[in-house]
């Protein structure tokens, strides 16, 4: 799964500090939600950029922070397919410029009748609500980009309900096993 969340330096480009606290940060909260993954499901690298002043091409990112120690904690065989995922809403002060990012690859032990369960969404949003909440207090909020107009939305908040949304894009390439039939009169 691929996901993109920016964040905002306060002080206008990313430091070996910065670098550190956002690692941290993700360690926390990968860790805090690894039991609702797969075994199979982890991410692979994180990539901060420093945002041009002027809309342009990003160019290369100031550091990547590799993450190959990381992977889910649950049942490979409980594993939802992958375009069942769950969405994180990034609230900001304009609702048309609010952001999202989605999380698939969950096990099924986070449902309840088709839903996420009421155990599973509180997990989720303490996490990630941690996870904001130590960026921004270490000058890194979370910001929407706005390619329109190239400026950063501040991310005030966040919304993660029990429906799954369904990615298309996060589908199987092709299937293991196949039914085919004919009608016969």
């Amino acid at each position: 799964m691929v996901n993109v969340m920016h964040c905002q330096v306060s002080d206008g480009g990313w430091s070996t500090d910065d670098r550190d606290v956002v690692d941290d940060a993700l360690s926390a909260w990968f860790g805090a939600i690894a039991a609702l993954f797969s075994t199979q499901v982890g991410p692979t690298e994180t990539r901060l950029y420093n945002m041009p002043a002027t809309a342009g091409p990003v160019g290369d990112p100031a550091f990547v922070i590799e993450e190959p120690g990381f992977v889910g904690t649950g049942s490979m065989d409980a594993t939802l397919p992958p375009q069942a995922a769950i969405s994180h809403t990034l609230v900001t002060a304009i609702r048309r410029r609010w952001g999202r990012i989605y999380l698939g690859g969950l096990v099924s032990t986070a449902l309840t009748n088709g839903r996420v369960n009421a155990t599973a969404l509180s997990t989720l949003g303490d996490a990630f609500g941690t996870f904001g909440t130590t960026l921004r207090s270490n000058g890194q909020g979370l910001v929407v980009w706005h390619r329109a107009t190239w400026t950063p939305e501040d991310v005030t908040g966040y919304r993660i309900d029990d429906i799954w949304d369904v990615i298309r894009r996060r589908r199987y390439d092709s299937a293991l096993n196949r039914e085919v039939g004919v009608f016969t009169a």
